[in-house]
């Protein structure tokens, strides 16, 4: 696959700084999938990103409370257990400075989004250039 359109499409959008920060973003990717978690964590490691990894909310919570550099987007799963995504998505964006938070998910147009505007949508399954240009929309509004 080192030749083909993913690999293309994922170089074009490298990045190696923060566009606000100038440092490596890193990116907490959360799924109970660990595929998911897999597939998404290439994608951004390709582009440049530093990738962190949680199967549930809590875990994602302990992640970004014991991390020695700060998360600076958090891509997650709505449908978990133990803490699911719209929960760890309240509990990181009403910190100060809030974290940014995408939801994902396989059901549904992530209408309910709408009414959470420090909150963006991302549907499953997605592409890479899906999943690297709004990584990047999200840094760059942060």
């Amino acid at each position: 696959m080192p030749g083909g359109p993913m690999a293309q499409s994922v170089q074009q959008v490298c990045v190696t700084q923060h566009p606000t920060t100038g440092v490596r973003p890193t990116v907490l990717v959360v799924d109970d999938e660990p595929e998911l978690r897999n597939v998404a964590r290439r994608m951004l490691e390709e582009a440049g990103y530093d990738v962190l990894e949680a199967p549930d909310g809590q875990a994602a919570l302990q992640l970004v409370n014991g991390a020695h550099a700060p998360v600076d987007v958090v891509l997650t799963d709505i449908r978990m257990p133990i803490m699911n995504g719209w929960q760890l998505a309240e509990a990181l964006t009403s910190r100060q400075p809030p974290v940014p938070v995408v939801l994902m998910s396989g059901f549904g147009s992530g209408a309910e989004a709408a009414f959470y505007p420090a909150v963006n949508f991302l549907g499953k399954p997605f592409s890479g250039d899906a999943l690297l240009g709004l990584v990047r929309r999200v840094l760059a509004a942060a």
